[in-house]
This record gives structure tokens, C-alpha cells and sequence, in this order.
């Protein structure tokens, strides 16, 4: 992009949409635009794609089970616009992107916005997506709608369009608090 190169765009390669980390082996993961999923041992001075074996590139967020050693990669583009990709689901590895594995119970084509572990308890995995709010109880393997309080359940009507949109969830440290959030009793509290 000749025009933009005094500007310092030219040397942008892609955005970074999402961050985890690995405290225990010193690993940092990153999800970047439209390019996967990515593994830094050095913090950061180094990166090597780890995300090659997945369905699609398109991947919005990511998260490291401590514990589990599973990566958890939330698909979809989460940068709204005219040119953002839609997403496939989430897809688990437990060999650092060796082999990748879809889980079930998240619906395709829903942009992902984040997605985040329950430090007390590695079964608990949520996600945040264009569609709603969706929690495993298995480590990632299967997902189901928490069915937020929103009125709106059916996504063809046009009130409802972004009426279950979750653009991000915080699991409150030490790993949540009792509620009935979506008939999900004893669930971790998430916003």
C-alpha cells in the first residue's frame, strides 16, 4: 500500500484479537485477524502458527485450561464490519495445535468474541459469541446456550438481531459465585 507506507500501516501484518496465557510453561497464544492461531515460548520475541491444522483461520479468541494443558480456540471474526468472517464453533487441542478437535453444542456461522476458563475448575469454560452465551461443563468438549433472560429467542425475528450478542464474559475470581443465570443453577456468575 504505497500511499499509506509514510504512515507505518504497511508494516501492520494483522491485527491481534486475543491474548492467554500459559503461566506454568511460560506460553503465550494469540489469535490474529484472519491468521490462526499462534504460539509464542519467549514471550512474544518469537511466534510460530499453531492453528494450521484447524477448520479455518477465522479464529476471534482464545483461551489456555490450566491444569487440563488443553488450548481452546473460539472461531469467528470479532471485528464487526463489512468484512468480517463468520465463525464454525470452537475447536480444543491438548498437544499444542498438533490436532485440533471440534467441539459440539455451538452453532456455526456466530462470530466469537471471547472465550474464557474457570480457574477453579477447568471443566467450566465459557463462551462469548454472536449468538449468545454458551458453557461447557467438560473442559470445552460440548457447549449449550445459557439462554440469557433476553426475551428474544427466535434470531430470524429483526428485534431480536442483537438482542443476544456477548461480546465478552469475566469469570469472578476465585472461580464464581452461586446463580441461576439461564437456568444454570450453581453456575459461576459471568458478565
Amino acid at each position: 500500500y504505497p500511499p499509506a507506507s509514510g504512515l507505518g500501516i504497511s508494516k501492520v501484518a494483522g491485527r491481534i484479537d486475543n491474548l492467554a496465557y500459559d503461566p506454568d510453561n511460560r506460553r503465550l497464544f494469540a489469535t490474529k485477524g484472519t491468521g490462526g492461531v499462534w504460539m509464542s515460548t519467549d514471550l512474544g520475541e518469537n511466534w510460530r502458527s499453531i492453528g494450521d491444522t484447524l477448520p479455518s483461520q477465522i479464529i476471534g479468541a482464545v483461551a489456555w485450561a490450566k491444569g487440563r494443558n488443553r488450548l481452546i480456540a473460539l472461531s469467528g471474526d470479532p471485528a464487526r464490519g463489512s468484512y468480517t468472517y463468520p465463525g464454525f464453533g470452537a475447536c480444543y487441542s491438548d498437544d499444542l495445535g498438533t490436532t485440533w478437535t471440534k467441539a459440539t453444542g455451538l452453532p456455526d456461522g456466530a462470530p466469537g468474541f471471547a472465550v474464557e476458563v474457570d480457574p477453579a475448575n477447568t471443566n467450566i469454560v465459557y463462551a462469548a459469541t454472536f449468538a449468545g452465551l454458551f458453557r461447557s461443563s467438560d473442559g470445552g468438549v460440548s457447549y449449550q446456550n445459557v439462554a440469557l433472560p433476553t426475551g428474544c429467542t427466535d434470531p430470524a425475528d429483526p428485534k431480536c438481531y442483537l438482542a443476544n450478542v456477548v461480546t465478552d464474559v469475566v469469570i469472578k475470581e476465585p472461580g464464581g459465585v452461586s446463580s441461576t443465570l439461564g437456568g444454570l443453577s450453581g453456575a459461576p456468575s459471568s458478565s
